[in-house]
């Protein structure tokens, strides 16, 4: 009885450290992989929402600084010739702009102003550059290149005094290429065109419509300003 006994328990032990059967195994690894994957995608959520927030930030810096400054300087755009529209304007199409603004041209007597400061604005291979020019030169006193991967439909929309659009239409055709980066001006920038001449008199608003992507080029964001230029004489409305 005492060996029987003995035996049987040897054989019980044998049993219970006999391991884990198939069906376990592909149970455990199927709850593994379930578990995985599910980390995974948790993880890579919140990854791509931080860096959908990240760049929402970025962009919307971005943009702000660019529409403040803008419009700024559309606030004090001004002729050649001081008080007078004729040429204030050069050219206006849909992604290129120049015109001449009274920019730190004051002399502290404030009835002595000095030439105006001519401002280049263009879009340019997804890219928004802004250039600055000392009058009657050629190279820029100050180029920045603002913001990148960006897309307009148009960037500029002009308005006469109205309010009515003057769109679907360049007025003027630049008398300067700009390429994507830093670009000098021809000696001359005087348009040519009469019949445009007479129209950018008498333009009254701008309104500026430009949409930023994210560095992965996943989401998009638009953004949007319009400026009130100065009522100077010389147009003819």
């Amino acid at each position: 009885m005492l060996i029987a006994l003995r035996h049987r328990l040897r054989r019980l032990r044998a049993s219970a450290d006999a391991g884990v059967t198939l069906v376990e195994v592909m149970v455990s690894m199927a709850l593994s992989t379930l578990i995985g994957a599910m980390t995974l995608t948790l993880f890579v959520q919140v990854n791509d929402s931080t860096q959908t927030s990240t760049d929402r930030a970025i962009n919307t810096a971005q943009a702000r600084q660019i529409l403040q400054s803008w419009t700024s300087y559309l606030h004090v755009a001004d002729g050649p010739s001081y008080g007078n529209a004729s040429h204030r304007f050069e050219w206006i199409t849909s992604t290129d702009m120049l015109f001449y603004a009274d920019l730190g041209n004051r002399s502290a007597d404030a009835n002595t102003v000095s030439a105006p400061t001519v401002v280049w604005l263009r879009l340019t291979n997804q890219r928004l550059i802004e250039e600055q020019f000392t009058y009657g030169t050629t190279s820029p006193k100050v180029c920045r290149i603002l913001a990148d991967n960006v897309s307009a439909a148009p960037l500029f929309t002009a308005y006469d005094s109205t309010y009515a659009s003057m769109g679907g239409q360049d007025l003027g055709q630049p008398m300067a290429t700009g390429g994507a980066g830093c670009t000098n001006l021809p000696s001359s920038v005087t348009q040519t065109d009469f019949t445009a001449v007479a129209a950018l008199q008498d333009v009254a608003r701008i309104e500026i419509d430009f949409t930023i992507s994210d560095t992965r080029n996943k989401r998009s964001v638009p953004f949007f300003s319009s400026a009130d230029v100065p009522t100077l004489s010389g147009a003819t409305s």
